[in-house]
């Protein structure tokens, strides 16, 4: 029986690839969600919506999206260099605010689909998947956004261990 210890990193440490494919299904469900709620959307009305209910999906569906896009820079605060690396911590933190903004990206469609069954339209349904969708797969994961992120948090010299 052999006690030395494997090399690499050990299967408790977190990294920033595995913290981007645990989130990678989470943005997947989102955007099929919003997919989803668009065809049956599509399959329920015929008639298009006006000028009026695409505007009330701008005016409540993109305040959301802005702060998605914004998140980042307000919650996610340099930590103290005197600090101890703590790699869970900091993975917890960048997984919270990539649900965040994920949460908040997904809203348009959600708004959309309201706007939509209350009118008897398509239309605002449409305009909201569309820009929760691309939201959604502008603002996901990605291993550049999560390195800007960890960056953030690394911002005085502190280090997270990811």
């Amino acid at each position: 029986m052999s006690t030395s210890a494997p090399s690499g990193r050990s299967r408790d440490q977190r990294s920033l690839d595995t913290l981007g494919t645990q989130l990678r299904p989470v943005i997947l469900a989102l955007a099929g969600g919003a997919v989803l709620m668009i065809v049956v959307v599509l399959l329920t009305f015929t008639e298009t919506g006006t000028a009026v209910e695409l505007s009330a999906v701008l005016v409540f569906g993109l305040p959301p999206l802005v702060a998605a896009w914004l998140l980042p820079t307000t919650r996610l605060k340099p930590l103290d260099p005197g600090q101890r690396a703590d790699p869970a911590e900091a993975a917890r933190t960048l997984r919270t605010s990539s649900m965040l903004a994920l949460a908040l990206a997904e809203t348009p469609v959600l708004v959309g689909v309201v706007v939509s069954f209350v009118v008897g339209a398509w239309m605002p349904a449409m305009v909201g998947g569309i820009l929760a969708t691309a939201a959604l797969l502008s603002l996901g994961p990605t291993r550049s956004r999560l390195d800007l992120w960890k960056d953030r948090l690394e911002a005085n010299g502190a280090r997270t261990g990811l």
